[in-house]
């Protein structure tokens, strides 16, 4: 089952295209998937005091946590989406980052570095718009996406092979490229 992790506040939003291509996609291919919504769950990125003394000993309070846990413990795959807001992931998906892999569930630390626990999960694919096209992204802001998210975040937790897809969305992007990208991600989650 793929996990999808959804990060932007509008669902009727580009970015509420790609969810729905993405879930066409699967649909078609008979994949099932969860979803999890963060803005609409009412997810709190924050991680105060307690929540981390929590997340030292490796557990949680908070019960859309448990949640979240649950969901990828039953996943082969994930997929995140959402926009770039300065060169980054919104505060939202890193909040779900810190509080959903928890020691002990998604890593434990070894002598040197961090051992994933998440080696059930095969892939992650990263969905992401922006003013900024991609080359910009990844020559002029340091590639954050493919080094710091994938290569250093899912590894770190056991999670080897991932895929960034990104689509420019500003005012003077062509329209016609949107449509391409969005049959795109049909297409290629279609197949089994």
């Amino acid at each position: 089952m793929k996990t999808i992790i959804f990060g932007h506040p509008n669902r009727g939003s580009f970015n509420g295209a790609v969810l729905d291509a993405l879930i066409a996609g699967l649909s078609a291919a008979g994949e099932k998937y969860h979803l999890i919504d963060l803005y609409a769950d009412g997810f709190n990125p924050v991680m105060p005091l307690d929540d981390l003394k929590a997340y030292s000993k490796g557990e949680t309070g908070d019960p859309l946590v448990k949640k979240y846990i649950e969901a990828l413990r039953a996943s082969d795959s994930l997929a995140f989406i959402f926009p770039v807001w300065w060169s980054d992931a919104p505060a939202i998906v890193k909040g779900f980052l810190d509080k959903a892999f928890l020691p002990e569930f998604a890593f434990t630390e070894g002598k040197t570095g961090l051992n994933g626990r998440l080696s059930h999960i095969g892939r992650v694919d990263v969905f992401t718009t922006a003013t900024s096209p991609k080359w910009y992204l990844r020559l002029i802001c340091g590639n954050p996406f493919k080094k710091i998210f994938l290569n250093t975040v899912m590894k770190s937790v056991g999670i080897g092979k991932g895929v960034w897809r990104h689509c420019r969305v500003d005012r003077e992007s062509d329209g016609e490229k949107r449509k391409d990208y969005l049959k795109s991600i049909e297409k290629r989650f279609s197949k089994k």
